[in-house]
């Protein structure tokens, strides 16, 4: 059943009014709709409780300066923008859509318990976001802006196995010499970000990205990198691209339990081509419970963890084969507590596997060109290594 509305006007001598409209249930009707068709107005310090499955706004005026309390909501669409600078509630106990191309409102509390709140929207929140339950999924890169420049203008669950939080971009106003937290995740598990320290005022876009550690390949052939393949956050800037501040990585992994291990932070500066960039290794002050903390201020672009820089230029990147075919792939593996080596053809085919390799690669059945391989291992001080590189067989005669 659609309910259509063609004009209410709310002052503040009415303190609350219901909307409930499940009159005709009795009679077979269980989903109702309410359609705006032509103007609405709630002032300032009045509330209105709206029981509806479906809530759907039309071009002509709308303005809420006070709380709207949307109870059991399915799905919302708006065409418009400007709704005012009161609070949508959102209730429900299962999924909640919203549709629309952008909409600006005073401030947001998230309360679907049981459910989530999927925004195909870009949403303007001038004051507050309130995440009590339920998660909240951006689709089709769309936008959660906070305006208000306040560390607390989001309220959510800031303990390690919080699951009400943004999967998406979340984009915040910072001021200087503040803290803010970014509550973002993954599909999987929670993955917050925080800044801190920022060099200037500005708007920072924060989005966690599980492909990140896969995409970013090492700039330098002699130096590998092990990043944790728990993912990675890109980040963006509205106003200064030049904006410097310290990061802090939650230290989470795709379960969401704690990382055990010390991490530091790798950084590149552009977050679009950040796999063809020079990568920065920043220092480390401390871990605290949730974040590894950077004392080394960087830009908006990539960031990962990574747990190991170690430098193997004794690790050649050819074999040369003579007449008897005897492996010259070799290196100092007494160095190594393991050695784990596995080579692979032009097309991606694996043609060789080790779990404990001994200087043994034998290329008798292999002809000359270029192979690759992925090696992983352990020094004798315990500090671990992967290294992805080019293999290159050259027979000499």
């Amino acid at each position: 059943m659609e309910i259509i509305i063609a004009e209410i006007m709310l002052r503040k001598i009415i303190l609350s009014l219901v909307l409930f409209f499940p009159v005709l249930s009795s009679i077979g009707q269980s989903s109702f709709s309410v359609r705006i068709e032509n103007s609405m107005f709630v002032a300032e310090g009045t509330s209105v409780f709206i029981n509806s499955d479906e809530f759907h706004l039309e071009d002509d005026d709308f303005e809420s300066n006070g709380v709207l309390y949307w109870n059991n909501i399915e799905n919302m669409s708006f065409s418009r923008s400007n709704l005012g600078f009161g609070t949508f509630f959102l209730i429900s106990d299962g999924d909640v859509d919203v549709l629309g191309d952008e909409i600006d409102l005073g401030s947001l509390i998230v309360n679907i318990d049981g459910g989530e709140l999927n925004l195909d929207i870009d949403v303007n929140v001038g004051n507050s976001l309130e995440m009590m339950s339920g998660r909240v999924n951006l689709q089709n890169d769309h936008f959660v802006r906070i305006q208000n420049s306040s560390p607390e203008a989001i309220v959510f669950d800031e303990s390690i196995d919080n699951m009400d939080y943004i999967v998406g971009n979340l984009t915040r106003k910072i001021s200087l010499n503040q803290t803010y937290v970014y509550p973002i995740g993954s599909d999987d598990a929670y993955h917050p970000f925080s800044i801190s320290s920022s060099e200037n005022e500005d708007f920072i876009n924060v989005s966690f990205n599980k492909d990140i550690p896969f995409d970013w390949e090492s700039s330098n052939v002699n130096r590998t990198l092990k990043l944790h393949d728990v993912g990675g956050w890109k980040v963006s800037s509205d106003e200064f691209g030049d904006n410097k501040f310290l990061a802090s990585l939650s230290l989470i992994d795709e379960n969401g339990y704690p990382i055990p291990d010390n991490y530091n932070i790798f950084y590149s500066d552009d977050p679009v081509f950040f796999s063809q960039t020079v990568k920065v290794l920043s220092t480390i002050t401390s871990n605290d419970d949730m974040f590894t903390v950077s004392n080394t201020k960087g830009y908006t672009g990539a960031y990962a963890l990574v747990e190991d820089v170690v430098h193997l230029q004794d690790i050649p990147n050819a074999i040369i084969v003579n007449e008897r075919n005897e492996t010259r792939f070799k290196f100092e593996i007494e160095k190594f507590r393991y050695l784990k080596l596995r080579i692979y053809d032009s097309l991606g085919r694996e043609i060789y596997k080790s779990s404990s390799y001994s200087n043994d690669f034998d290329t008798k059945d292999f002809s000359s060109g270029t192979y690759y391989y992925y090696l992983e291992g352990e020094f004798l001080d315990g500090q671990k290594v992967i290294k992805n590189d080019i293999l290159e067989i050259i027979r000499t005669k």
